[in-house]
């Protein structure tokens, strides 16, 4: 099923990219685009993204990294790594060399 028009996105896609480790919707939107046009899909988008967390038991493996062992602030800078135009990546991040 379609569920966000504006950029052709499935709940196929979601349940592929929650599979791969996106585990955030906005990782979700700077993956897809899903839900940063009109907004109209915004409440679908959030609930087929929930129902695929759920599906490959990721809520529960957040919540419990996020409570229990919060991660330290990195003391280094991370540099952006940029999707190429016309394909949906996950955003990274990689280490800045000196």
């Amino acid at each position: 099923m379609i569920v966000c028009v504006c950029n052709r996105v499935s709940d196929r896609d979601i349940n592929r990219l929650v599979s791969e480790g996106v585990s955030s919707f906005e990782e979700l939107q700077l993956a897809t685009g899903a839900a940063t046009c009109c907004g109209r899909c915004e409440s679908c988008a959030r609930d087929t993204f929930e129902q695929a967390q759920h599906l490959h038991g990721r809520i529960h493996a957040q919540l419990h990294l996020d409570t229990v062992h919060p991660l330290p602030a990195p003391s280094i800078p991370l540099v952006p790594v940029v999707a190429r135009p016309g394909h949906h990546e996950v955003a990274e991040a990689s280490l800045a060399t000196a």
